[in-house]
């Protein structure tokens, strides 16, 4: 499942297309998907939960309001940001390609 296209989905119907985690989670049962209601291992979150909560910290289109119901946060969906792209993750080399690098460096001597 894209949970990115998902929570943009259930956002949109939210009135001001605000909303927590719950609100979404919500959404998405009245909209008939099928949510995985297990827990992650060692942890007594469900994993809908998780996928959501991710899908806001990761996609710049959703954005904290700042304000809380509760202890959730709530979250706003700007459609406007979602062409732009998050910051690109740093590239993880393999071993050859970290022992090239060091090949090129000065050897001590001495």
């Amino acid at each position: 499942m894209n949970w990115p296209c998902t929570v943009e989905r259930a956002m949109a119907l939210l009135p001001s297309q605000r909303g927590t985690v719950h609100d979404v989670v919500a959404m998405l049962e009245q909209l008939q998907f099928k949510l995985d209601r297990s827990t992650l291992p060692g942890s007594t979150t469900k994993r809908c939960y998780a996928h959501v909560s991710k899908a806001f910290l990761r996609c710049p289109q959703f954005q904290k309001t700042g304000t809380k119901v509760g202890r959730a946060n709530v979250y706003e969906h700007k459609p406007e940001l979602a062409s732009v792209r998050p910051p690109a993750r740093r590239q993880v080399s393999n071993a050859k390609a970290r022992k090239a690098g060091y090949d090129s460096l000065p050897m001590k001597t001495g």
